[in-house]
C-alpha cells in the first residue's frame, strides 16, 4: 500500500468518519424535506386564485372590452369627421396646382430674358476678343440665331 501501515489506514478512516458524524445531524430527513414540500405547495395554492374566481372575474373583463372597443370606435368617427374628404383636397390642391404653374410661366418668362441678355453679352465679348486677334468684324451678329433662342 504504498508505505502507508494499516493503522495508517485505520487512522485516517477514522478521522474521515468523525468529519461525517459532524456532518450528518444537520442535514434534512427524507421525510422533513416532503413536509416542507407539502407546506409550500399549500401556500402557492392559497395564494392562487382557483378557476371559479377566475371564470367569475371574466364577464367584467369583457364588458371592460367592449367600452374600451366602444371608445375606440366614436373617438375614430370623430376624426373621420373632422377630416377632408378627397373632393375637398382635390379642390384645395387645383388652387396650389393653378398658382404653381403660372409662377413657373413667369419664372420660365424671366429666364428666358435673363438668357437673351447673357447670350448678348457673350456675343460682345467675343466681338472684342475676335476684333482683337482677326480685324474689325461682327461674329455674332452675321449669323441666324440658334434654334429656339428668338431674335436677339
Amino acid at each position: 500500500m504504498n508505505g502507508l501501515t494499516l493503522e495508517d489506514v485505520v487512522r485516517k478512516f477514522d478521522l474521515r468518519f468523525d468529519r461525517i458524524e459532524q456532518f450528518l445531524p444537520t442535514l434534512a430527513t427524507e421525510t422533513e424535506l416532503q413536509e416542507d414540500l407539502k407546506t409550500v405547495k399549500n401556500e402557492l395554492r392559497a395564494e392562487l386564485e382557483t378557476k371559479a374566481e377566475l371564470q367569475e372575474g371574466l364577464p367584467a373583463v369583457k364588458a371592460d372590452v367592449q367600452a374600451v372597443k366602444a371608445d375606440l370606435q366614436s373617438v375614430k368617427d370623430d376624426w373621420r369627421a373632422e377630416l377632408a374628404t378627397k373632393v375637398e383636397l382635390y379642390e384645395g390642391l387645383q388652387g396650389v396646382t393653378d398658382r404653381l404653374r403660372a409662377e413657373i410661366r413667369s419664372g420660365d418668362e424671366e429666364t428666358r430674358r435673363y438668357m437673351k441678355m447673357l447670350f448678348e453679352s457673350l456675343c460682345d465679348k467675343f466681338n472684342v476678343f475676335a476684333e482683337g486677334l482677326l480685324g474689325p468684324r461682327s461674329w455674332c451678329g452675321a449669323r441666324t440665331p440658334a434654334r429656339g433662342l428668338g431674335p436677339y
